[in-house]
Parts: C-alpha cells; sequence; structure tokens
C-alpha cells in the first residue's frame, strides 16, 4: 500500500463519519418533532405548571379554612347578640 492509498482510504471514512453524524442528527431532530408533536396531542401539562397549580390549591385551601373559622366566629357573635 502507498501513501495514495492511505489517503484515499483516509478520506473515504471521514466522509462515511461525516455522513454517518448527519445521519445521527437528522434521526434525532426527527424523533425528537414526533415526540414534541406526540406530547402536544396530550393533555398534559409541565412540571412547572402543575408545581404553579399545587401552589394555588394550597394557597386556596388556607383561605377556604380562614374563611370557615371567621364564619364560625361571626355566627357566635350572632348567636350572642340574639341571646
Amino acid at each position: 500500500m502507498n501513501n495514495q492509498m492511505l489517503d484515499d482510504i483516509a478520506g473515504k471514512v471521514a466522509t462515511g463519519l461525516k455522513m454517518a453524524m448527519q445521519a445521527k442528527d437528522a434521526g434525532k431532530e426527527q424523533v425528537q418533532t414526533i415526540l414534541e408533536q406526540a406530547l402536544e396531542s396530550l393533555d398534559i401539562v409541565t412540571e412547572e405548571r402543575m408545581m404553579v397549580q399545587e401552589a394555588m390549591l394550597k394557597k386556596a385551601h388556607v383561605e377556604l379554612i380562614e374563611l370557615k373559622e371567621r364564619v364560625t366566629e361571626l355566627e357566635a357573635q350572632l348567636n350572642q347578640v340574639k341571646s
């Protein structure tokens, strides 16, 4: 084997590797697109959105408890006035 043959083989290997990497990248992008489209069709939320909803629910729960306590206090005061 001479240097020219080795250079040709190295060039072909480099070209083949470059094409393989491009195919890999294209395949990765295609899979990502398919997954994104599939997830969009499902009615799901992100973790961040879920955390926001949980925080709002906790706040509403605390406010409800406070309102129930306030109603109980006002009913007690009303009963005292009636007596």
